[in-house]
């Protein structure tokens, strides 16, 4: 007799049956014999099955013929499939009954699409895989998969997206003006990856801020990192301001007593913002008054006042004093009488004029008019010659030197104290001309008594009295005053015009 175990299947909608397995037995004609179900994975035998005429025969008397078919029916199992996301996340609207699917034994589904199902950010789905690390059986999307009894679990495969982004942020490190450091980002770069790879700083990321140097060991650098499929690898760069130095050019001045190199090159850094100092508590420079700061030493760069605030650059911080003339600076005229005793020259200083003007402007002498001379701006005598003219110096060591020589067309008589209080008078006249000799009480000479002129100074000369004639020579016109000691008591005639 035939015994033979059919599997039930559906697909929903319709019924089929499968024989799984028919089996030749043997017994005793016209005895009654019952059939012994099978243990089926994913089936249940169901001896009360009887769906549109088809019913389980389990039990029958053997035929001599051997006809005898006892028939056993197995109903699959319900079963799950289960989509797992494998590191994705559902998507909004995704609900369980979406992602497990009910079914039987055998049952053949069409596979859903992973993107319908699911969100891996900075990943790409693939396949649907038996195995959670990809080594099973691989399905497609959409493709034919028969539910098994058991273990119906398909894994999304997914691949890295190499297109993942990422931010590298740049910051630089300031100094404010009392030293405290702080920090700003400088600029923030966006940068591609494959999602879940190691990315790490290079040459090539880095930036070029002028001023700046990249600090590695810099608290909070971030210069390695795994890309973040969210994109939520940020990687931080720190660059630190470098230390500069703003110098103070005295500009044609010169440091005050106690000024050293620490009080002109201020120690700083990149971008930092600095107090000015006064010029005047620095430099001195004779002949002016300090007036600003500026880029360039002619003064045609940028002006920064004293006590302003100036930002410090990457380099060429020198900032350089720019200055006022004063225009009460001193300076010396001397006007010189030149004069000759045929043989060798004297010269005798006239008179010393103490003027003021504007330092470093050039300035001209004016002449005198003195009596029995003649400015000679043209004098030069064995390395002595005239200077007129000259630029006032800051110091006031200017001295202007003019030079006066006897007057050919007029000359002069010239009296001496000799030994008497008093300085040479002069008087002018024409060669030839006979002029009036002065009275002696033009000098004074205590304890003694005035009694006349003469041509020698020891007396020995040519005699002239006071109020009397002298006939004026080309040159050489000098009378000395004589004097004579007085006798206590004594008091001396006045000389009158009749001597």
């Amino acid at each position: 007799y035939t015994v033979n175990h059919y599997l039930v299947n559906t697909d929903g909608t319709s019924v089929s049956y499968t024989l799984y397995q028919s089996d030749i037995l043997a017994g005793t004609t016209d005895e009654e014999v019952n059939a012994s179900s099978l243990d089926i994975a994913g089936y249940k035998y169901n001896k009360d099955y009887n769906v549109d005429g088809i019913a389980d025969t389990s039990s029958g008397v053997i035929k001599g013929d051997g006809t005898l078919v006892l028939k056993l029916y197995y109903v699959a199992n319900e079963v799950e499939l289960i989509y797992d996301p494998n590191g994705g996340t559902s998507k909004d609207g995704i609900s369980e009954s979406d992602t497990v699917v009910i079914g039987h034994t055998d049952q053949v589904v069409k596979l859903k699409n992973g993107d319908s199902l699911f969100d891996r950010a900075g990943y790409t789905f693939v396949k649907w895989n038996t195995k959670a690390d990809g080594k099973g059986t691989d399905y497609i999307a959409n493709s034919e998969y028969q539910l098994k009894a058991s273990d119906n679990v398909l894994y999304a495969i997914w691949k890295a997206n190499d297109n993942t982004g990422y931010k590298i942020e740049h910051y630089k490190v300031k100094y404010d003006a009392d030293g405290t450091a702080s920090v700003s980002l400088a600029e923030a770069i966006d940068a591609k990856g494959t999602t879940d790879t190691r990315v790490t700083i290079s040459d090539k990321d880095l930036k070029d801020y002028e001023g700046y140097s990249y600090d590695a060991s810099y608290e909070g650098t971030i210069n390695s990192g795994i890309i973040s499929g969210d994109g939520s690898l940020v990687l931080k760069l720190y660059y630190v301001a470098n230390e500069v130095e703003l110098i103070y050019d005295p500009n044609g001045g010169t440091s005050k007593d106690g000024i050293s190199e620490s009080d002109t090159v201020v120690i700083g850094h990149t971008d930092q913002v600095v107090k000015l100092k006064n010029g005047d508590s620095l430099f001195d420079r004779a002949g002016y008054t300090f007036v600003k700061w500026n880029t360039k030493a002619d003064g045609k760069g940028t002006d920064y006042i004293a006590n302003s605030e100036y930002q410090l650059k990457a380099s060429d911080n020198v900032l350089y004093a720019i200055w006022k003339s004063k225009d009460d600076t001193k300076y010396t005229v001397n006007h010189y009488l030149v004069n000759t005793d045929g043989t060798s020259v004297s010269y005798t200083l006239y008179q010393s004029d103490i003027l003021t003007g504007t330092t470093d402007e050039e300035v001209n002498a004016t002449s005198l008019d003195i009596a029995g001379y003649k400015y000679n701006k043209d004098y030069n005598a064995d390395g002595i010659a005239d200077v007129s003219s000259g630029v006032i110096k800051g110091d006031g060591t200017l001295v202007l030197k003019l030079y006066y020589v006897n007057d050919t067309s007029n000359t002069r008589l010239v009296y001496k104290a000799n030994g008497g209080i008093g300085a040479d008078v002069i008087q002018v006249g024409s060669v030839n001309e006979e002029v009036i000799v002065k009275s002696g009480t033009i000098f004074k000479r205590d304890g003694y008594a005035f009694v006349g002129w003469n041509t020698k100074a020891d007396g020995s000369g040519v005699m002239y009295h006071a109020f009397g004639s002298y006939k004026l020579k080309e040159n050489d016109n000098v009378l000395y005053a004589i004097w004579v000691k007085m006798i206590d008591d004594y008091i001396p005639p006045v000389c009158g015009i009749d001597n």
